[in-house]
């Protein structure tokens, strides 16, 4: 019946249609971390990372870890907890009666904390008070260099001495919860304990797990369910259980899970055997199993730095870190085995995601998906969806697609000499198809109107700006503007600009038009070229190259976003452009994902997700709301090299 249970839950909160692979880095003794038992993650003001395990500390930097055992310094092997204490001082609780001191890098002891407690964990509340949970019961550091024992007694007067293992503040209470590993009867407390009266004010039977967030949401789970605790009647005295609300109920039926949030509010729950869990503050659930690339088996915590990157850290595989979890590798997209094309229709919504080999395309509408096998056996480059119904390319030749039913079937529309090629076609603002060749920019109106005007040389995609020019640029260095004419067909397109020293010297292969006009052109050996229209006159902006951060020189395609970034795939990769104080930033989007594939083509749906094929099926990427915390990594500088000297 349990198993039963799990299976439905899985059922239920799993959100995605196909099996999706997340973009997991795992480290093990075998990169140099101290232990594959890790029990928490901690954070210094510096940036450093510092990873608790059954046999010593690891010490990360973001480059190499720094290992301590009770061979260089630690007095005790097993490390419970780490508290940063002042600059550059960092405590080590291990799991004996002394205390540890990280400073400048060299291990100390404090032997004047010796105190006869083994403290499991420690807290610091907003007043900056330091209590501890110890197997001896509770503790609160007075500031003169000890720890003292407060009374912890329940409501029948009896004391709660041993074991505590987990504690956190909430307001003038604390929240407390016993290590029953270690006690012979299993008694799932929580415990709200007053501060200031230094007294138990309210126990809650049956949890198995609690945990708060920074935003002050408390959530517990019990043997068949997670609940959420009221906090107003918290900070009156009382624990009282309340449904998770209506976004998260997907989540309320699940029993046993461990509840734990990170610093970014998201909640992570898991069933400590196939499933973890991440729900967003927003309620987006994302799940996560083997499967996903996730090194599972039973998780002791999950952190997230202040870069926004998680770490999880599990008791029998290391530490597995995520950068996005918004980023997720599928090698069957909706069911579609090796996808060649992808394809969006902003006017319809539609998802197009079509397989040569296969002879099959999904259209894909929010949670719908319906298949169209097309007939003739008729090997397509390129398949789009227009208004005016579907359209497909093989070499030089562009068909229209009539649908019956599920299959589509090809009819030639537009055909060239056998020297040319149609490699890319886009739909305009009036919901027509241009499609550039190598002696022909051409355009098929209302789906069977034919309009063609010559072109200096090949061109391979065109480009519409705000107000629905087509821009091309050529493989001879000309950069082409093209008013259109939909009220007249027979001169669809009018020749307006035509640029041509000022691309001389970098073979553009692709372009894209930002949502301030400016002209995005990508080389073939050159990197990304930035212009702009003023008064008639083509302005260069910027010049972004491997130089700059750029993954390849040779970019094959590029898409603004709805948020006006600019996206820039390669043989290397996929970037990602924003230009901030007026200079183009970018992001290595595949390379700090663990993702090393070549990208090919990518598409940005209504929902701002971005859909990317790849050698090796697709990449989603959705939008991820991060809060901007002004957060800088500080420079650690371990080397300096000038010439033959080293410092």
């Amino acid at each position: 019946m349990q198993r039963t249970a799990l299976i439905l839950a899985y059922l239920l909160i799993c959100v995605n249609c196909f099996s999706q692979q997340y973009p997991f880095v795992h480290y093990t003794p075998r990169d140099g971390l101290i232990s594959n038992m890790i029990k928490s993650v901690y954070q210094d003001s510096k940036g450093r990372l510092y990873f608790t395990s059954l046999h010593g500390l690891s010490v990360y930097d973001g480059s190499r870890f720094i290992n301590y055992t009770s061979k260089n310094g630690l007095n005790y092997d097993i490390v419970n907890c780490i508290m940063e204490m002042g600059d550059d001082s960092i405590w080590i609780i291990t799991n004996s009666s002394k205390i540890n001191c990280l400073v400048n890098g060299k291990i100390k002891l404090l032997p004047y904390y010796e105190h006869g407690y083994v403290i499991n964990n420690l807290c610091r509340d907003s007043d900056g008070e330091i209590y501890a949970a110890a197997e001896e019961g509770l503790l609160v550091f007075n500031k003169k260099d000890r720890f003292l024992k407060l009374p912890f007694i329940n409501a029948k007067g009896v004391e709660v001495s041993s074991y505590i293992s987990s504690i956190f503040s909430a307001g003038d209470h604390l929240l407390l919860q016993r290590d029953n590993s270690m006690l012979p009867v299993q008694d799932e407390i929580l415990y709200l304990y007053n501060k200031k009266s230094k007294k138990i004010t309210a126990e809650l039977q049956g949890v198995l797990a609690a945990h708060i967030a920074k935003d002050g949401r408390i959530w517990i789970s019990t043997e068949n369910e997670i609940l959420s605790i009221d906090t107003n009647e918290l900070y009156k005295g009382s624990l009282i259980t309340q449904q998770l609300p209506q976004k998260f109920s997907a989540l309320r039926k699940l029993g046993k899970y461990f509840v734990h949030f990170d610093d970014g509010n998201n909640c992570w729950l898991g069933d400590q055997n196939n499933i973890l869990i991440k729900a967003s503050p927003e309620g987006t659930i994302t799940t996560f199993t083997s499967a996903s690339g996730l090194n599972m088996f039973f998780i002791n915590s999950v952190f997230r730095d202040r870069e926004g990157i998680t770490w999880i850290a599990t008791n029998n595989t290391g530490v597995s870190k995520l950068v996005h979890t918004n980023f997720s590798q599928i090698e069957k997209p909706f069911d579609i085995t090796n996808p060649s094309d992808i394809s969006y229709n902003k006017v319809s919504g539609n998802l197009l995601i079509y397989s040569r080999p296969a002879n099959l395309a999904a259209v894909i509408h929010n949670d719908a998906t319906r298949y169209l096998h097309i007939e003739n056996q008729l090997p397509l480059l390129r398949l789009i969806e227009t208004p005016n119904g579907f359209f497909g390319i093989n070499r030089n030749t562009v068909y229209k697609l009539d649908q019956k039913d599920h299959k589509l079937y090809p009819r030639a529309l537009l055909s060239d000499s056998s020297d040319n090629v149609y490699p890319d076609f886009i739909v305009d603002n009036a919901g027509n198809l241009i499609i550039p060749g190598k002696y022909h920019l051409s355009a098929i109106i209302n789906g069977h109107i034919i309009f063609k005007t010559k072109v200096p040389f090949f061109g391979d995609v065109p480009a519409v700006d705000s107000k629905g020019n087509i821009w091309l640029a050529t493989r001879a260095n000309d950069l082409l503007m093209y008013q259109t004419h939909p009220e007249e067909p027979s001169h669809y397109l009018e020749q307006k600009h035509c640029f041509k020293k000022e691309l001389e010297g970098f073979s553009p292969r692709s372009i894209v038009i930002d949502q301030q006009d400016n002209i995005w052109i990508g080389s073939r050996s050159h990197g990304i070229h930035v212009f702009s229209l003023t008064q008639g006159k083509l302005i260069k902006r910027f010049s972004i190259t491997t130089g700059s951060g750029l993954s390849d020189d040779f970019t094959t395609h590029l898409m603004c976003d709805a948020e006006n970034a600019i996206w820039a795939t390669s043989a290397l990769g996929l970037d990602k452009i924003t230009i901030k104080n007026g200079t183009p930033v970018i992001e290595n989007i595949t390379r700090q994902n663990n993702i090393y594939q070549s990208v090919f083509n990518i598409v940005n749906d209504n929902d701002n997700n971005l859909w990317c094929l790849v050698s090796n099926g697709m990449i989603r990427i959705t939008p991820e709301n991060r809060p901007s915390n002004n957060y800088s990594p500080t420079l650690m500088i371990s080397m300096l090299r000038t010439e033959k000297d080293t410092i």
